[in-house]
């Protein structure tokens, strides 16, 4: 009989459920990426609505493709979207408007409970899935695990891959190890070529790895749980570690009985984590992509990671991890530039009125619009991808690739910007009491493995062209010939030896 919380959490079926789920999306990424996320696109686009036409004064363009027709400007601040047969829909950037739909009345705007539904088919009912009370008592509990206090002291994850005790080694820092593995991966295939370089398909090493990671530990804690459940071994563990997990379970034994998590909730959150990882792992393959087409920046990168090395040693620990500038200033603008997630949508609950920050031109293109009527069931569509190019904002150079921006003081105009985002004036992370609660632990991340990569390797572009794709998460593919993308994901680059 287990004893303990972690123990009724490894036993428990739905572990092993989403560690087989994890296995699967490992396996066929493309198939699995749209099941869960693609075909929600086409389920929610497509379905079928009460008409209004309260947009009807607000620009939009004429759509000849259901899904690209309007592409050309989704980077506007205020568009009216309108497809074949269906409701006018609001596609919006301004700072304003989304203060008002994600910080000051999110309540009144609510995810669809298409995306809902799709999402709990992989989570479970974790934070992301689930509203109201419910929503407020998991972000109360979750909050601190997330702090720099915890994060600080758990210098493990940075230092080590695994904790070996005789219950076998049961890994758990996952991107640390996604790390070490990936140098070791790489640096066998730069081996067996019996050169100094060789070609390797990055994401597909940092995206099975991940997943790998995830099955194996997962597993050899559930092994372990059965083999050492008497003698107390692996309460011990649970004492002295300090992951993720096991901060989540002390944290929830000293919250009030009646705002503990249930099993089933605990289990959410650790399926939510596995689910958002796929977001941070995008974001490190564009920053390798981006510092391999931008080789002289990749090079500024390095020597600031040496100098860091040579004076600190290789295990960098929180703090001088998160005292490299231009690292910071890196995943800074790739977070900016191009954030994994495109935009995210939300249903007016009720009759409403947007105000904008930015004013924009009616139909007429005489009357000025200041703010925006909103009936009720209208679905927004907020571009993260505008909000964080917005030249009025970030200038005239907001489509380029400056981590330099990042360096000295920003613009009055984004300091000044109403953007709720909870993140550096962007909305990568959204903003409001549904924002990313693990944002700066993504960051964390995102600097552990550049850090290594960066110092042991040389990135650069190979022969294939790469090009993004969206299937709910930004992934690269290969470019074909012909300018398509080839279904699978995939970023083969050329490494070499440092």
């Amino acid at each position: 009989m287990p004893n303990t919380l972690l123990e009724q959490l490894l036993n428990h079926q739905a572990i092993q459920t989403a560690l087989d789920h994890a296995s699967k999306v490992k396996e066929h990424p493309v198939g699995a990426t749209l099941t869960t996320l693609g075909l929600l696109g086409v389920h929610t686009l497509y379905k079928s609505l009460k008409k209004t036409r309260m947009l009807n004064y607000i620009n939009g363009p004429q759509s000849t493709s259901f899904f690209w027709g309007h592409n050309p400007q989704m980077n506007d601040i205020l568009t009216a979207l309108k497809f074949e047969s269906q409701e006018d829909r609001l596609w919006i950037a301004d700072p304003r408007a989304m203060q008002e739909i994600i910080v000051k009345e999110f309540d009144s705007f609510h995810e669809s409970e298409e995306f809902l539904s799709w999402i709990r088919v992989a989570t479970g009912n974790g934070i992301i899935t689930v509203n109201g009370q419910k929503h407020k008592l998991q972000r109360k509990l979750l909050n601190p695990v997330f702090t720099p206090k915890h994060m600080r002291n758990r210098e493990t994850l940075f230092q080590r891959t695994c904790i070996r005790t005789n219950l076998d080694n049961i890994v758990v820092p996952i991107f640390q190890a996604i790390t070490n593995r990936l140098e070791d991966i790489v640096m066998g295939e730069i081996q067996e070529g019996g050169g100094s370089s060789a070609t390797v398909d990055i994401y597909k090493w940092m995206n099975n790895v991940a997943l790998g990671m995830i099955g194996q530990a997962g597993r050899r804690c559930l092994h372990a749980e059965k083999e050492e459940a008497t003698n107390g071994t692996l309460h011990a563990q649970v004492a002295a570690g300090k992951d993720i997990m096991t901060s989540l379970l002390k944290q929830n034994e000293v919250m009030p009985v009646e705002e503990r998590m249930s099993e089933e909730e605990l289990i959410a959150q650790v399926n939510t984590f596995i689910f958002a990882g796929s977001e941070t792992t995008s974001a490190l393959a564009r920053t390798l992509h981006l510092l391999a087409l931008n080789t002289g920046i990749q090079t500024t990168l390095r020597s600031e990671v040496s100098e860091a090395f040579n004076l600190h040693g290789s295990d960098l620990d929180y703090d001088q991890i998160n005292s490299l500038p231009y690292l910071d200033a890196v995943c800074r603008e790739v977070l900016r530039l191009y954030p994994p997630v495109l935009f995210v949508e939300r249903i007016a609950q009720k009759d409403c009125v947007l105000p904008l920050q930015c004013p924009v031109k009616a139909k007429d293109g005489k009357t000025t619009i200041s703010q925006a009527p909103i009936k009720k069931g209208t679905h927004i569509y907020l571009s993260i991808l505008a909000a964080n190019r917005d030249k009025q904002i970030w200038g005239e150079d907001a489509d380029e690739f400056k981590p330099s921006r990042w360096l000295d003081e920003l613009p009055l105009a984004v300091r000044e910007s109403k953007n709720p985002g909870v993140y550096s004036y962007m909305m990568t992370f959204l903003g409001g009491p549904r924002s990313c609660i693990g944002f700066k632990f993504s960051q964390l991340e995102m600097k552990i493995v550049l850090v290594k990569l960066i110092h042991s390797f040389k990135i650069e572009v190979g022969e294939q062209q790469i090009g993004w794709g969206s299937g709910g998460i930004v992934k690269p593919h290969v470019t074909n010939a012909d300018g398509t993308l080839s279904p699978s994901h995939s970023m083969p680059m050329n490494i070499s030896v440092v």
